[in-house]
Formats: structure tokens, C-alpha cells, sequence
């Protein structure tokens, strides 16, 4: 993150362009259709349907990756309001 500063690039939304990124996300991703399907045939099996359960176990599942998004939101918040007041700054915005 100081590197984006250093070198004047910023990589926000090419992190799942990386190998080992883009495979983490694959799997998180694989991971969550795979209990959701899994799910979604026993309750077949069962003669039930139960789509609050299976929305809970899917949200349940992808806990960690929203966790994941909502940290990286409050770093770009708090970047971004270094810049918004930054001393380079003559004055704020004006509302619309």
C-alpha cells in the first residue's frame, strides 16, 4: 500500500488479477456453491424447501470474504479522506 504511494499507481481492483488472489477467490467462491448445491439437493431429498436456510448457510459461508471487503473499504475511506484533506487542498468540494 505505501508502494501505490511510492511509485504512483494504484492496483485497487486488480487484486484478484493475481495468481494467488484470483485462486483464493475461485475457491471461496467453489466453497460456497458447494454447500449451497449440497443443501439445496438434502432438502430435495427430503421433500422440503427451505430457501432462509439456504440463504443463512450461504451467508455464513462467504462470512470471511465480506469481512475481507468490508476492511479493505474502510482503508480506501480513510485514504481517501487523507486526500479530501490534504494541505495541497485549497478548499472542499461544494455540495451539489
Amino acid at each position: 500500500e505505501d508502494d501505490e504511494a511510492d511509485n504512483g499507481f494504484c492496483s485497487r481492483g486488480l487484486e484478484y488479477k493475481t495468481t494467488g488472489c484470483y485462486q483464493q477467490r475461485q475457491t471461496a467462491k467453489r466453497e460456497i456453491r458447494t454447500v449451497v448445491f449440497e443443501e439445496q439437493d438434502f432438502q430435495r431429498e427430503q421433500g422440503m424447501v427451505d430457501t432462509m436456510w439456504i440463504a443463512k448457510l450461504s451467508e455464513e459461508q462467504s462470512r470471511t470474504c465480506v469481512s475481507a471487503a468490508i476492511h479493505l473499504a474502510k482503508h480506501d475511506a480513510r485514504e481517501a479522506q487523507k486526500c479530501y484533506l490534504s494541505p495541497t487542498t485549497s478548499s472542499p468540494p461544494s455540495a451539489p
